[in-house]
Order: C-alpha cells, then sequence, then structure tokens
C-alpha cells in the first residue's frame, strides 16, 4: 500500500460512522488488515466486545419479553409474527403496537393496561414464589391473567374443613388451601371461584384440577 493510498483511506476512515467500520471488519473485508493499527488492537478489541454484549443484553431482552413479560397474554398468532421478525427495529416497533392494541384509553399519556400488567407480574415475583419465580407458579399466572380478587378464602391448617358441596356437607382432612373469588372473569362468566393446593405442606401451590382434591 503506497503512502498517499495509506494517508488518503485514513483520511476516507475518519469521515465513515465507527459502527461502519466495525461492520466491515466483522465482514471479514480487506480492511480487517489495515483498520486495527489505526484504531489500536485494544481500542478494537473493547469496541468489539461492547458489540457482542449489546447484541447479548438486546437478544436477552427480546427472548425475556416473549417468554416472561407476555407469556399468558400473547396470542399464539402474535407470538409467531413476533418469532419471524429480523430486526430490533421490527421488534420494538411491533412491542410498541402490541401494547398500543390492549390501551382502552389511547388520549392518556401512560398505557395503562401495561402499567396494570407489570403491576401484577411485580406482585406476583414478590408474592407467589415458592422453588419457583412468582410468574411460573400457578397463584401467579391467574394473578397476572385475572387480577386481584375480590375476596380470599385461606385455609392454613390440615385440620377438618366443613363446605357445602352440591347441597351436601363434606367434613374431612384437608390439605392447605386457597380459594380465590372473583366477581366476573371475561369469557367464563360471574362469581368464580379458583382453588389453590399445597398437598405437599411446602408452600407450592397448585391450580387444583377437581373441586374436592384438597381433601383426597
Amino acid at each position: 500500500i503506497t503512502n498517499k493510498f495509506f494517508f488518503g483511506l485514513v483520511k476516507m476512515i475518519k469521515k465513515w460512522d465507527r459502527g461502519y467500520v466495525l461492520c466491515l471488519i466483522l465482514k471479514g473485508s480487506i480492511f480487517f488488515s489495515v483498520i486495527p493499527p489505526l484504531l489500536g488492537w485494544e481500542a478494537l478489541e473493547r469496541e468489539l466486545s461492547e458489540r457482542n454484549n449489546f447484541v447479548e443484553e438486546m437478544d436477552n431482552y427480546f427472548q425475556r419479553w416473549l417468554k416472561q413479560d407476555v407469556v399468558y397474554i400473547i396470542s399464539q398468532e402474535e407470538k409467531e409474527v413476533f418469532q419471524v421478525l429480523q430486526t430490533y427495529r421490527e421488534k420494538e416497533e411491533f412491542i410498541e403496537e402490541f401494547w398500543r392494541r390492549r390501551d382502552d384509553d389511547q388520549l392518556t399519556v401512560f398505557n395503562q393496561f401495561k402499567e396494570e400488567h407489570y403491576r401484577r407480574l411485580a406482585y406476583a415475583n414478590e408474592h407467589f414464589q415458592s422453588g419457583l419465580p412468582g410468574w411460573k407458579t400457578d397463584r401467579g399466572r391467574i394473578y397476572i391473567i385475572y387480577g386481584e380478587p375480590v375476596e380470599v378464602v385461606k385455609n392454613r391448617s390440615r385440620n377438618n374443613y366443613r363446605r357445602s358441596v352440591q347441597g351436601s356437607r363434606n367434613v374431612s382432612p384437608g390439605y392447605v388451601f386457597e380459594i380465590w373469588r372473583y366477581k366476573y372473569i371475561e369469557g367464563i362468566g360471574p362469581d368464580v371461584e379458583v382453588e389453590f393446593v399445597d398437598s405437599s405442606g411446602s408452600g407450592e401451590y397448585h391450580l387444583a384440577r377437581v373441586p374436592l382434591e384438597r381433601n383426597s
């Protein structure tokens, strides 16, 4: 490389965006053998390391959003669309539109649906963790989807529990359990009861599949 070409190249590189230069390096262009001495190997390694960290952080962010933040409220169709998006910009625009569609009052500054959703997520993680993050538990899932019940009945002992079942009285040793009552759940109806059972006594509740599971 002649001095005239070399200094001409330096002048041209100074005008380029630094990210573009690194892009050329990463793609294995002829500049790979020229630019390191100009930037300094340590500076170059630092640039590449920061870039790799950025890419990893962004990938983790989008995976966490899909598989944790909105796992219970995203539709299968939306999930499939999101998974084929290629660029960060496309994914960010998808996320913005995702929340916008669910905002009942788009005239306000804040997206109330989004704010409430993340409040529920934080509450679930704080109150329902039991060997698992709160959002992964049955109680956490129900709370995130349906919100706070109007009433919670808790039985923290294994003493006999008397309850009316289909017009009869049932008395038997029972598990530790909770009953959450909702006035109305869309798609289910009014006066909904959701029951959780801690059959092992470990503090890990699971959704009761049959009404009398806690007594079995």
